[in-house]
């Protein structure tokens, strides 16, 4: 079977370049898209803070304009705009491109295991789905595996960042709707928790750590002992996990003559917060852009090489002081308004701000860890 542009994975990568890609004058190409599964019931939430318009602003499924940061040396609530923080549940992201795919007149949807290599071909490129052979103009693929990293001793590879998340529902009013708590650093140094409530009686709980250590216990301590919610008070309505590759190791976009890396597979999370949401946003808009403009996707904006370094010092820190995490976020949100903090994890910060940034800092740490890196890419 051949076809003019295929998405392997359907994530938050592919979902985002299909729905690009459906909105652009390429809608008419012949189009498939190959999930492993054919889910129904996906928990998946994509959370993330814009200043801008998205294309999914009609999916939002909960919107704030404060959030909330927690340390044992600081509790704070901050104004955001003029940035807001969302969330998109994954079963309302899927449910969208269904519907898009019904109206587009080549479209596909394949579900099925991509096995093996994806081929060059001449002018096309080729792989294996369930025994049939697949053949693209384009293959655009976000399969990734933390086997697929290059080792380099002279870059981070940190133990996965490991999330776990709970849907809480109670039968009683007890959670905040207007704010959100982005990092609460109350439990652990390298370990954190983040609350986002729906409503006054469902809230996702999420624990984030950098170790596979299990969950339960730790997630079950913070509701009951933190939001205190007594045990039988509330439900578990549904579950959610995953990994992040914490790295500052180079990402291969070009796979080949006629396959292009996205998502987490091209190097789209930010090596520092796994946050990569609005980050493929714009690599999808530029992907189509490309192909509109050149034929072929690969003409998309390299990483500024600043931030790549700014990056790599915060691994280093992770790496070798990762007691001292907590007291550095702390002092960073105590000392700068959210609007700049977010300028600079979206790496769109002004000279200025940056100055503003790492002179809030406690400035002995950053610089030995400056120091160190350098010593090790020596």
């Amino acid at each position: 079977m051949r076809y003019d542009l295929a998405i392997v994975g359907a994530g938050a990568s592919g979902l985002a370049l299909a729905h690009e890609l459906l909105a652009s004058p390429l809608r008419d190409r012949s189009i498939v898209i190959v999930e492993r599964d054919a889910t129904d019931d996906d928990q998946r939430t994509f959370s993330y803070w814009t200043e801008r318009a998205t294309p999914f602003d009609d999916l939002v499924h909960r919107r704030w304009d404060r959030l909330r940061f927690a340390s044992p040396w600081l509790d704070r609530t901050l104004a955001l705009a003029p940035f807001r923080y969302e969330t998109v549940r994954g079963i309302h992201l899927l449910e969208h491109l269904r519907t898009e795919l019904a109206k587009a007149p080549r479209a596909e949807w394949k579900t099925g295991v991509v096995r093996g290599a994806i081929e060059d071909a001449g002018d096309h490129a080729r792989f294996e789905l369930e025994g049939r052979t697949i053949e693209a103009r384009w293959v655009f693929d976000s399969r990734f595996r933390h086997a697929d990293l290059q080792v380099d001793p002279r870059r981070h590879h940190l133990m996965h960042q490991v999330f776990e998340g709970w849907i809480v529902e109670t039968d009683h009013d007890a959670f905040d709707v207007a704010v959100p708590t982005m990092f609460d650093f109350r439990d652990h140094d390298m370990r954190f928790f983040y609350v986002l409530p729906y409503d006054a009686r469902r809230a996702l709980v999420e624990h984030v750590r950098m170790r596979p250590e299990p969950a339960e216990r730790a997630l079950r301590s913070y509701v009951e002992d933190v939001l205190g919610l007594p045990s039988g008070s509330y439900r578990v309505r549904a579950r959610e996990g995953g990994t992040s590759a914490l790295t500052d190791a180079p990402f291969e976009r070009r796979l080949g003559a006629r396959v292009m890396a996205i998502g987490r597979r091209g190097g789209l999370l930010k090596p520092t917060t796994g946050y990569a949401f609005t980050r493929i946003l714009d690599d999808s808009r530029a992907i189509v852009r490309s192909l509109e403009t050149h034929g072929h996707p690969f003409d998309v904006p390299p990483r500024r090489r600043l931030y790549a370094w700014l990056d790599a010092v915060m691994l280093e820190l992770m790496q070798t002081r990762g007691d001292r995490m907590a007291r550095l976020f702390t002092e960073m949100f105590r000392r700068n308004p959210a609007p700049r903090l977010l300028r600079f994890l979206d790496e769109r910060a002004s000279w200025r701000e940056l100055a503003m940034l790492v002179g809030s800092m406690p400035i002995g740490l950053p610089l030995m860890a400056a120091m160190r890196l350098t010593m090790r890419r020596l």
